[in-house]
């Protein structure tokens, strides 16, 4: 059997190309350190390349995790995270492969006072859980021969640094730390899971599960549990950073004297966005450069260099959005030529036909809602294109005039 895992350099494909659980089949590593045409934004050339290699089993272990990443560019991420994974789920069941797609844990938002079941409700907090849920749902629908796993790993691998890493280095420097009490989990360690997708590859599990160890932890319990382990002391503090005044925590403010007007502490409060993004950073920074000229604290020539990394930062996003469009140009010029090769294909007999699109009219439904959603997709990043030329244009303008000036008198 031809065994094909996507994303084989990451952690958990690390684990699964290492564990000679599958040393009486064929392991096909594919990574782009492997394969120059391997490439989630090109789903096209990914599924000729996958193609080539005439596959039993795909275990898909590609996505975009970091929340930041998927915030900064939605529109990478959903590509990554859903639409490509939805395109090889297509493609499998066209092709009977059998294909293991691996999820999130990111869809619950409670005390963690209980275990979740495949049934529970989800909630999604932000664009990374909205992808994978997206994912989730086309692949389901796309191929019953797709087995989808939510989890939440913890490994330690070569290749990249781990929470897992991150607390044995914590723990063994013996220094102070603050632990958070309020984000709960349920690790798996890489290792059990391999095993796991071992045992349900060759059982052709189908279906969506949830893989995860048999407790609830928050992160704090985790780190403390760790270092009893390794007969460490912590010397730790427990922060909890949730309130009812704000929906993602407390803010500055909210401690001690910084909210009273007597105080030396008392600070001004400047929302610059979601905490979490990389986008903030830029926000306040130019937000910053404009308070301390308005309150004549520097004077109007301050603040000019972080200004061009603003407008660096920018450009980048910018062009990064204008790739995205033309890939999407291609992706639907893909769909539109495969969809008039099916019809095609079916033609010329109208009884097989009307079985045909009766039988697939849930598959038709869902990708019909796909490509409204990826239409929606496609002009939100259109607009978001527009906005930023305007804005690039009205930082340049200026610069451009200035220079003329200055080689005109000179």
């Amino acid at each position: 059997m031809k065994i094909i895992i996507l994303g084989s350099n990451g952690m958990l494909g690390s684990y699964l190309s290492s564990a000679n659980l599958f040393q009486d089949h064929e392991l096909i590593l594919m990574n782009r350190k492997e394969f120059n045409n391997f490439d989630f934004i090109r789903p096209d050339n990914l599924i000729e390349l996958i193609d080539s290699k005439k596959p039993d089993v795909i275990i898909n272990c590609v996505a975009i995790t970091s929340i930041d990443e998927c915030e900064n560019d939605q529109a990478l991420a959903t590509v990554i995270n859903a639409e490509t994974p939805i395109m090889i789920a297509a493609y499998c069941n066209d092709n009977n492969i059998q294909l293991l797609h691996i999820s999130t844990d990111h869809f619950f938002d409670d005390n963690g006072d209980f275990a979740h079941s495949e049934k529970d409700k989800v909630k999604l907090l932000n664009h990374y859980a909205e992808s994978k849920f997206q994912a989730e749902r086309g692949i389901l629908s796309a191929s019953s021969k797709s087995l989808v796993l939510r989890t939440s790993i913890v490994g330690r691998t070569s290749q990249q640094r781990s929470f897992l890493d991150w607390a044995i280095e914590s723990i063994k420097s013996e220094k102070k730390l603050f632990l958070f009490d309020d984000a709960f989990t349920s690790f798996i360690h890489c290792k059990q899971l391999a095993e796991i997708i071992q045992m349900l590859i060759s059982a052709r599990t189908t279906g969506l599960y949830n893989v995860s160890c048999s407790d609830v932890f928050s992160k704090a319990d985790f780190v403390i549990k760790l270092a009893n382990s390794m007969n460490k002391n912590l010397n730790y503090e427990i922060k909890v950073i949730s309130d009812t005044g704000h929906k993602e925590g407390m803010r500055m403010r909210d401690y001690g004297d910084f909210s009273n007007p007597e105080s030396k502490k008392n600070a001004l409060l400047v929302e610059c966005g979601q905490h979490w993004e990389k986008s903030s950073k830029d926000v306040a920074i130019e937000t910053l450069i404009k308070f301390l000229r308005h309150t004549g604290v520097m004077d109007n020539n301050f603040g000019e260099d972080m200004k061009d990394q603003f407008y660096y930062v920018l450009r980048k996003c910018l062009l990064s959005r204008q790739d995205w469009v033309k890939y999407q140009k291609d992706y639907l010029r893909y769909q539109s030529l495969k969809e008039e090769a099916n019809k095609r294909r079916l033609r010329g007999n109208k009884l097989i036909s009307f079985t045909y699109n009766l039988v697939n009219l849930p598959i038709n439904i869902l990708n019909f809602l796909c490509k409204v959603n990826q239409y929606s997709q496609y002009h939100k990043v259109l607009s978001e294109i527009e906005v930023m030329q305007e804005e690039i244009n009205k930082y340049e303008k200026p610069r451009i005039t200035n220079n003329r000036r200055k080689n005109a008198k000179s």
